[in-house]
Parts: C-alpha cells; structure tokens; sequence
C-alpha cells in the first residue's frame, strides 16, 4: 500500500507523464481508501486547467503571443518593489 507521499509524488507525476500500470493500479487503490490524496488530485487538476486557460488568454491578448517589454518591465519593478 503507498504512503500518501507516494501517492502525491505519482499523481504530480502522472500529471505530466504516463505511470506504468504497478503505478497507477497502486494509485488507485490509495485514492480509493485516501479523501486527502483524491483531494490532493482535484486541487493539482484544477491548477493544471487554470494554467492552461491562463496561457490561452495570453496568447489570445497578445498578438505575439506573450507579454509586451513594458508589461515584463512592470511586472519585475513590482515583484521586486514587494520583495524587500
């Protein structure tokens, strides 16, 4: 049986590679017994959809794509203003 740190390292993993079967029959099985870990997955697929609607809209803003040097150069100044 995993561990629920196995088994958020294989759904983080799984969001970006295939598992193998052992892996995913294991996850499956955690999940099934684990509310915090199937919450754990809902959340990391929630960010997952979220970040990807969020680079759609970018791209669809921008005519090349991505930030203007100006919005880039806003954005750093105020990052670094709130840092220190």
């Amino acid at each position: 049986m995993l561990t629920c740190r196995q088994a958020s390292a294989l759904v983080s993993s799984g969001m970006d590679q295939r598992l193998s079967p052992a892996q995913r029959i294991g996850l499956m099985f955690h999940l099934a017994m684990c509310k915090y870990c199937r919450r754990f997955r809902k959340q990391l697929q929630i960010i997952q959809k979220a970040a990807m609607r969020y680079d759609e809209v970018l791209q669809a803003a921008s005519p090349a794509g991505g930030l203007s040097n100006e919005a880039i150069d806003r954005i750093t100044k105020t990052i670094h203003e709130h840092s220190h």
